[in-house]
């Protein structure tokens, strides 16, 4: 068996993580936590936070969907 194989459910399953820590992340019980009068590059910080949370999450969902591709054999690309 292809070890390449073996790991594309562990791929398609921390997608699913990331996308649910991400959900709980910018859940209204952990905002007010960061609704402070502090600014981050002159930006108040809730905006930044919910920013980066976003963003992050929408890398590592990019890279474990490379991964999980990749190591299903499917080809990369479109087509």
């Amino acid at each position: 068996m292809d070890p390449d194989r073996s790991r594309a459910p562990f791929w398609t399953e921390m997608r699913w993580l990331v996308a649910v820590l991400a959900a709980i992340l910018m859940l209204p019980p952990v905002l007010p936590l960061l609704d402070r009068p502090v600014t981050v590059f002159g930006l108040p910080l809730l905006p930044v936070y919910l920013f980066a949370v976003w963003a992050v999450a929408i890398a590592l969902c990019a890279i474990a969907s490379r991964h999980a591709l990749r190591a299903s054999g499917k080809p990369d690309g479109p087509g």
